[in-house]
């Protein structure tokens, strides 16, 4: 065995030349796994939890909300599509704010994999409904889960086991781009907005796919070619 520090770091490492493995004493990465099991226990779960409800009570709102406008505008159809995804997203929320009340859950669920040496993923919320993508929620996203590999930025597959309203991204609004938001108008300031790869994406398709629908609509009234 060699021993040689990191010295951006500071850790130790020992070095095997048999085997080619290399292992850390370092104190604060064999301690790193403790930290965040504690961590999700004592702060991020019960504060998620916290989310969970408000943000499900806000998105049945929201479906309500705009299952009135339809039926007071007699276009119901317009706005089911979006009535559902808030429906859906306030379901999920629900669900996975029971099983976090459970102790430990958000550290047996969410940090299973936590590794302080690898790259290490984030998992899904067990519950009544099926896996809930945990990355939908701000308190993991600004938290240690912002270390994990498929952070929500990072554009990964959800992890839900129910799909998506079609035409919707399976998180309907990122945690971090809704941080930004709230943060620039609560305190008056200029936060760069960031938008999850596949929100864009969507977004541009859904307006090339309405454009292709309005043209047609034109040829088949006579308008397209007129001059």
């Amino acid at each position: 065995m060699e021993r040689f520090r990191d010295e951006e770091s500071g850790a130790v490492f020992l070095y095997n030349k048999k085997t080619g493995e290399t292992k850390t004493n370092s104190l604060v990465l064999c301690l790193m796994p403790c930290y965040v099991a504690i961590n999700a226990c004592v702060c991020e779960g019960p504060q998620a939890v916290l989310e969970g409800i408000a943000k499900a009570l806000l998105c049945f709102t929201c479906c309500i909300f705009l299952f009135l406008i339809g039926l007071a505008s007699c276009n119901v159809k317009f706005f089911k599509s979006t009535a559902l995804a808030y429906f859906r997203e306030g379901c999920l929320f629900a669900a996975a704010s029971v099983t976090l009340m459970v102790p430990c859950s958000a550290s047996l669920a969410v940090y299973r994999r936590f590794s302080a040496t690898d790259e290490w993923e984030v998992g899904g919320i067990p519950t009544f409904l099926g896996t809930v993508d945990c990355r939908r929620f701000g308190t993991f996203e600004s938290g240690d889960a912002n270390m994990s590999s498929n952070q929500y930025m990072t554009d990964s597959p959800s992890m839900d086991s129910w799909p998506p309203i079609e035409g919707f991204s399976p998180i309907l609004h990122p945690p971090q781009y809704t941080k930004d938001l709230m943060c620039a108008k609560l305190f008056g300031v200029a936060v760069p907005e960031r938008q999850h790869i596949e929100i864009q994406v969507e977004m541009e398709d859904r307006r090339a796919q309405r454009a292709i629908r309005r043209e047609k609509e034109l040829q088949e009234e006579g308008w397209m070619g007129v001059t």
